[in-house]
């Protein structure tokens, strides 16, 4: 049974309100199809159910606005709300305005990173029991975690890891 308290907030947003976010829905449905992607990976990329991200991209407003938050920066589009420091290392800037190319070509990674190479990402897999990691599980955990990340004492070979793992998995684009 739903709250009459919620159900009456919906009911009380005006229509112009309603219509935005029925055209902000059909925005970031649109550029998920660009991207290439599918309601479902796109769920997954911003952490949510895809029941979810179908009522997202409808304009419900029910849906909160950290579902929100987190879809836009899936998407790369919290750049003009707040910008991460930015560190040559990384390859430039962390998200990236342009819509990525669906397939990079010349990104080699191994399908397994050894945590023993990568001291930035041992750090960030300290609860993983294995030595290794897969290179897909490992942009992951770059992106979830890169708060903890210290950008300065990043070594050459792990940025340039970062940046071939943004190229291959992320499409362009360190979500973070």
């Amino acid at each position: 049974m739903r709250s009459p308290m919620r159900t009456k907030a919906k009911d009380d947003i005006p229509h112009v309100a309603q219509d935005a976010l029925k055209q902000l829905g059909a925005k970031l449905r649109e550029a998920r199809i660009q991207r290439g992607w599918t309601q479902r990976e796109f769920a997954q990329r911003v952490g949510v159910h895809e029941s979810t991200l179908v009522r997202l991209e409808a304009g419900d407003a029910g849906v909160t606005t950290a579902v929100l938050a987190c879809a836009l920066n899936a998407l790369g589009g919290l750049q003009g709300f707040c910008e991460p420091q930015l560190h040559p290392k990384v390859g430039g800037a962390l998200i990236e305005t342009a819509i990525p190319r669906r397939r990079v070509g010349g990104v080699r990674i191994p399908r397994r990173l050894n945590l023993e190479a990568y001291p930035q990402l041992k750090q960030l897999a300290w609860n993983r029991t294995t030595k290794d990691i897969d290179a897909e599980d490992a942009l992951s955990l770059y992106e979830r975690n890169w708060r903890f990340v210290d950008v300065d004492a990043l070594s050459d070979k792990e940025a340039k890891l970062i940046d071939r793992l943004k190229k291959k998995f992320g499409h362009g684009v360190l979500n973070v």
